[in-house]
């Protein structure tokens, strides 16, 4: 499983400009609300949900809440719901908490379908934890774009 250290390597091996911000473990976005320096950008959720068939990692705005029939209706899923800490790490390699977009380098069976809120990308840079929640990188939109392409992970981008 890849480590905050790999993410950030792997990155750099593909060309992608990012900055890394330390701060103490956090949990939910009230935490990071408190514990993480401020910063310009977009700071999404990431919630790794599933119909029981196939796993979505869903991307979107922190002050949006999901409207999981609606996903289920645009995916062409069935009835979604949350995945469990167990396939959290079995599928992505992490523990509630630090689930991100980068999670997608743990997935080496390409079992997950990446839905990104197309907002998101729009506010740059763009934070996610590298595997690990007492960090956060900042990456703009389009490096996003070009992260998943690199990863074989070619992300279903929609309004959420």
């Amino acid at each position: 499983m890849t480590n905050a250290a790999a993410v950030m390597a792997w990155l750099k091996a593909q060309g992608l400009a990012y900055r890394v911000i330390e701060h103490p473990a956090v949990f939910t976005t009230a935490e990071a609300d408190r514990l993480v320096p401020p910063f310009e950008g977009s700071r999404p959720k990431n919630l790794l949900v599933t119909d029981q068939k196939r796993f979505f990692l869903v991307i979107l705005d922190e002050a949006k809440r999901l409207d999981f029939k609606a996903l289920w209706v645009r995916l062409g899923s069935g009835r979604l719901t949350m995945a469990s800490a167990a396939q959290l790490q079995t599928i992505l390699g992490v523990a509630p908490g630090s689930v991100s977009v980068f999670n997608v380098l743990n997935d080496e069976a390409n079992a997950v379908t990446v839905v990104i809120d197309r907002p998101v990308l729009t506010v740059s840079p763009v934070a996610f934890h590298p595997n690990d929640n007492t960090k956060t990188v900042l990456i703009s939109g389009e490096a996003v774009l070009k992260f998943l392409a690199a990863a074989h992970h070619a992300p279903v981008l929609c309004e959420l």
